[in-house]
């Protein structure tokens, strides 16, 4: 038999390496030995074992294996022994068509996209095998050989139970800018009534204290083309869009795909994002962590998943509605400022809307940079019909209100106070007081 040393790590050692070592050594009937440890495995194995020499498989990219030779002494810190690097001159390519060629059997995880294994800890699979679908082609497909090891961490992957720290947010930068936004739900769940949507009022209800003015809210199915088609039409007419929806890791999920295609770009692995993915998620869900190319991530503090920002014009947020108010919370943090804030007066009236047709038009008419809506109502005790009057301009919004409330008929005015709730009652404690003249 031939004696063969694993050193091994129990608490970091991919589960498939394992099954595959015990595979070598029935398969190759070898003398095989488990040891824990590296450095110090292999200094006990050699003291056991008396051993001169090991047949190693370094070769020349491998970290200090540039100057090997093909017998080389080994080092003192790992004790002394000569090193035997048969194929210490082949490339990564000769790796793979010897094995193929030889119909050799290997690890299963370099099928699944890993071209250079340590611990399950700090090997991941190599960005450059990426697929749109998420999924990663196999090894022995990687042409640019000098990416072999583009999945190894410098530093420590993270372990489950790690938590991440995140250097990268962003969320106290602010951005005035946006007055104008749009919104796209995202999923077939939502248009065939299996799931009522929230997205869509959460998202006003949050929108309008920051002065921000929701101005389109389009409803897509899942379908990559009509995301796209909706992105590139909402991008031309408002300041900023918001998706909701379709950024998991599923079959359905295309949202991501389909703002990368609104761009003209194709989606690539976020390192960041591959984190997040890993710890929260699992490898089964890698696909989230493909973004458009020129995607980048806004975090806040007690907030676990980014917003994901593509150019500053549309931000992707998740549609469970837990998760898209908190990527909610982060935007509104950005966007928001004390001079864009909306003013908004409501007049309650005791008659008819038909009945005030006549001077709310002429008043509409008169003011025309301000938002005036009427809203009847049929079977209110508190009122028959609501105006409001609504300026960023608070001057403006209550000059208005004066105006209107002077040329409505006599005594149908119940109250005049502050707020853009419809359904609450009047509240006469915080009554606004105008002339009465003509």
């Amino acid at each position: 038999k031939i004696n063969a040393v694993f050193l091994m790590n129990n608490q970091e050692e991919f589960p498939q390496i394992m099954e595959f070592v015990k595979f070598c050594e029935i398969k190759y009937g070898l003398n095989l030995t488990y040891q824990p440890g590296f450095v110090d495995g292999l200094q006990r194995y050699i003291q056991e074992n008396q051993i001169d020499a090991f047949i190693m498989g370094t070769r020349r990219t491998d970290p200090d294996g540039k100057s090997l030779l093909i017998f080389h002494p080994s080092s003192k810190k790992y004790g002394r022994f000569m090193r035997v690097n048969p194929i210490i001159d082949w490339n990564y390519g000769d790796v793979w068509r010897f094995l193929r060629r030889l119909n050799l059997s290997y690890c299963q995880l370099y099928d699944l996209g890993y071209t250079s294994l340590g611990s399950k800890y700090d090997s991941l699979p190599n960005p450059m095998l990426l697929l749109p679908d998420g999924s990663f082609l196999p090894a022995y497909k990687l042409f640019h050989e000098r990416s072999e090891r583009l999945g190894r961490e410098k530093k420590p992957a993270v372990k489950p139970n790690d938590a991440i720290e995140l250097k990268t947010s962003t969320s106290t930068k602010l951005d005035t800018t946006v007055h104008t936004v749009g919104m796209i739900i995202i999923g077939d769940e939502i248009l065939s009534a299996k799931t009522k949507e929230t997205n869509f009022a959460l998202a006003a209800q949050m929108l309008r204290p920051a002065g921000i003015s929701l101005q389109r809210v389009c409803m897509v199915p899942d379908d990559r083309e009509e995301i796209s088609r909706e992105v590139q039409k909402q991008v031309r007419l408002f300041d900023r869009v918001i998706t909701s929806g379709g950024v998991g890791g599923t079959h359905d999920d295309m949202t991501l795909a389909a703002i990368a295609d609104a761009f003209g770009e194709i989606l690539v692995l976020n390192e960041t994002m591959q984190m997040i993915v890993l710890q929260y998620f699992g490898k089964d869900s890698m696909k989230m962590a493909s973004l458009p190319e020129s995607a980048s991530l806004i975090f806040s503090n007690g907030s676990d998943f980014p917003v994901i920002a593509v150019r500053n014009q549309v931000f992707a947020l998740p549609g469970v509605p837990e998760f898209f108010e908190k990527g909610m919370q982060i935007l509104v943090q950005r966007w928001s400022s004390p001079e864009k804030k909306f003013h908004c007066v409501k007049l309650y009236l005791q008659v008819d809307e038909k009945e005030i047709i006549a001077p709310l038009n002429a008043v509409v008419s008169q003011h025309e940079d301000v938002s005036i809506g009427c809203y009847p109502y049929f079977f209110r005790e508190d009122c028959r019909t609501i105006l409001t009057v609504e300026s960023r301009n608070h001057k403006k919004c209550l000059q208005c209100t004066e105006t209107l409330r002077a040329s409505l008929p006599l005594d149908c005015v119940i109250n005049i106070e502050y707020g853009d709730d419809l359904l609450s009652a009047p509240s006469f404690e915080n009554s606004l007081e105008f002339s009465d003249k003509k």
